[in-house]
């Protein structure tokens, strides 16, 4: 792991380093294909993107246009390099993701953990008691194989948080904030990946922030670091409670299943993880018995 762990290191270093220099070269480009575009009565791509939404929905736009370099306002040459870069580092966090994870089952302990670290960096003391909630959703026509659905009370996402998610190896866990109890636990960015174990496609709703990384879909495996704005027409086809507890002020994880058998198998660890004496919950300092698992 430690050779893969390095591999992935460097494949992002230098992923990373075209993007900056993709990113200057579209910059030194932008006026004269603007002045073009607005000579003919159109947008550029860039704007067009973001024009008429929301904050959070040009922040996930910049992020996108961070990963798939200005998507097509570079020359062919220029793009199709940052894009082997990026498919390999893709490539690399999916292998890794792989061998780190052996359980599918795995992703269970990092929302759990990540849902700990989110209230011990961003809740003081004071605060009202963190909760949990875990559950699966029955098969229907839009999701043949059932869902998964996580919900907590935390303070929700930030750019950092987004941010991170789009990352390999950074994470927005490493630091408390100020009036936190404690510092967080574990580091590890590649943490949330292990939810592809059981979906292609990760929706994330969290105050203003609605978007899906999406392998299944055309971005492929750079859907696993580049994020898809979910717009209004998107969040009315997600199942009814997920809609509900997103405009309930909560931080929401809903992830289709991709194959049949993964509820059983997940149902079946959610039952010991609420067992009492589970062992591999000890780690957690703020949920208390009271807490929905």
């Amino acid at each position: 792991l430690e050779a893969l762990e390095a591999q992935l290191v460097e494949a992002q270093r230098r992923a990373e380093a075209a993007e900056v220099q993709a990113a200057c070269l579209a910059q030194s480009q932008a006026p004269a294909t603007e002045e073009k575009a607005a000579a003919g009565g159109s947008t550029p791509p860039w704007k067009a993107a973001t024009q008429g939404g929301s904050s959070e929905a040009s922040f996930v736009a910049a992020l996108r246009r961070r990963r798939l370099v200005a998507e097509g306002q570079l020359p062919d040459e220029v793009r199709e390099g940052v894009k082997q870069l990026s498919e390999s580092l893709c490539a690399a966090v999916e292998r890794l993701a792989n061998d780190l994870y052996e359980s599918e089952c795995h992703f269970l302990y990092e929302i759990i953990q990540n849902a700990e670290d989110a209230h011990a960096r961003a809740r003081p003391k004071e605060a009202r008691e963190p909760r949990l909630s875990l559950r699966l959703g029955p098969p229907s026509p839009a999701f043949p194989h059932g869902f998964f659905l996580s919900e907590n009370n935390e303070a929700g996402f930030t750019e950092r948080d987004v941010t991170a998610l789009c990352d390999i190896s950074a994470s927005s866990k490493k630091k408390p904030m100020p009036g936190a109890e404690g510092g967080s636990i574990g580091c590890k960015g590649i943490g949330f990946k292990s939810v592809f174990t059981v979906s292609d496609r990760a929706h994330v709703l969290s105050k203003g922030f609605t978007f899906v990384f999406d392998v299944a879909g055309p971005l492929g495996k750079l859907g696993y670091v580049t994020p898809t704005w979910l717009g209004e027409a998107e969040l009315a086809k997600l199942p009814p409670e997920v809609r509900e507890a997103h405009h309930s002020g909560r931080t929401v994880l809903f992830l289709p299943l991709r194959a049949s058998g993964l509820a059983a198998a997940i149902g079946q660890e959610m039952d010991e993880l609420a067992g009492p004496g589970r062992a591999s919950l000890l780690f957690l300092r703020s949920y208390s018995a009271g807490t929905s698992l």
